[in-house]
């Protein structure tokens, strides 16, 4: 049978939405994490300097908290019928933390960018029922700019990064600049299960609210961001 795609993607979210906007001195840009009508939550953002450690770490750490404290028609920890859903999508948002880290201390810092430069994560469930949509939001100004300036720039990127393994990852960060976005699409239940602790998951959800820690989605939730074999 065909996959059904339920696209609430195609429902942008209004000024009347529940948005959310952060800004904060250490991130010169904004981010924005709204539910849409649909259902679809949507977390855009943009940096003017760029991306380092920390600052990923900080929009991921933000929209965790958002799927972590809102109910949607599809994703709700504390609604044991939704409650699959949230658990997965913050064990996601945990493994591309790591992920992020992971590339960054082993000196590929340009490849832990381009998880962020330029990209449009898509996370559903089941037949396709969009639940989670994370998005670098595009400067479509800067795209000939870029273009124009690839001959010059090109060399300079990737001529330090050679002995790093890390100067194919420059030329890709660069190259996002002027060909847009690069959409990832993740389907939830092919990487992660969430496990029947039956009494005791409601426990190990309360320790989830506090969001100090993601012992309880590392418990509750098995699978990893590597089966889906990203570049």
């Amino acid at each position: 049978m065909a996959n059904v795609f339920v696209n609430v993607n195609a429902i942008q979210p209004t000024d009347e939405d529940r948005e959310t906007v952060y800004t904060r001195p250490e991130f010169p840009g904004v981010l924005r994490i709204s539910t849409s009508p649909g259902g679809l939550i949507v977390g855009q953002y943009r940096c003017s300097s760029g991306y380092d450690l920390e600052r990923m770490q900080w929009v991921i750490q933000k929209v965790r908290d958002y799927v972590a404290s809102r109910s949607t028609p599809y994703s709700d920890i504390s609604d044991p019928s939704k409650r699959a859903a949230a658990l997965m999508v913050l064990k996601f948002l945990d493994d591309l933390a790591e992920l992020v880290e992971q590339r960054w201390r082993d000196g590929l810092e340009y490849g832990a960018r381009l998880l962020f430069e330029g990209a449009r994560w898509t996370l559903r469930r089941g037949l396709g029922t969009e639940v989670l949509r994370l998005e670098e939001i595009e400067a479509y100004g800067e795209r000939l700019w870029a273009l124009l300036l690839t001959p010059v720039v090109a060399p300079f990127l990737v001529a330090p990064n050679l002995g790093t393994g890390d100067a194919m990852n420059a030329l890709s960060s660069w190259c996002r600049s002027f060909l847009g976005r690069r959409d990832i699409a993740v389907l939830l239940d092919r990487g992660y299960n969430v496990r029947d602790h039956g009494a005791g998951v409601d426990q190990a959800v309360s320790a989830a609210w506090s969001l100090a820690d993601s012992w309880s989605v590392q418990q509750l939730v098995t699978g990893s961001l590597h089966v889906f074999n990203l570049a």
